[in-house]
């Protein structure tokens, strides 16, 4: 995304600084996204395995601009804010911790899974309230949907 662009309604754009990333066992480090993107606001709730192309290519016509799957570190970036804090909200479990609002003003809800795509292939990365820094998990057959996020570079 140019840096000059201003996002399509209903997403925002993080900025190319440098992120905590990583903890609960994953190692933590600094990362500094290549370039600004952009990324929903909300996520788009129960994808499954079988409908996710057909959800990014409708997310991609109503945003008017081809969306695609984060990485698992841009999600992270994205939810998490380049402060170091533990999870999306700020560091504990404050009143209304759902729902509450990331640094890049992203809205929840944080005890979902989240799609992300890994070494070309779409994974499920884990609940924010549990699994952020852990990789994605490959998307089985079976697996119960998750939500969907997409990004705009």
């Amino acid at each position: 995304m140019a840096a000059h662009a201003r996002p399509p309604d209903g997403f925002v754009t993080v900025d190319r600084c440098r992120h905590w990333l990583g903890g609960a066992g994953v190692p933590v480090r600094r990362l500094r996204p290549a370039a600004a993107y952009a990324v929903a606001v909300r996520p788009i709730p129960e994808v499954g395995a079988h409908e996710l192309a057909d959800a990014l290519r409708r997310a991609s016509r109503a945003a008017g601009v081809a969306l695609r799957l984060p990485t698992p570190d841009e999600l992270e970036m994205a939810v998490r804010g380049p402060d170091g804090r533990r999870y999306p909200w700020g560091n504990g479990r404050d009143e209304g911790w759902r729902r509450a609002p990331s640094p890049w003003e992203l809205a929840g809800p944080w005890d979902v899974a989240t799609w992300a795509v890994q070494d070309g292939r779409p994974v499920v990365v884990p609940p924010a309230v549990r699994g952020l820094g852990a990789p994605g998990h490959p998307a089985v057959e079976g697996h119960p949907a998750a939500w969907l996020r997409p990004v705009l570079d």
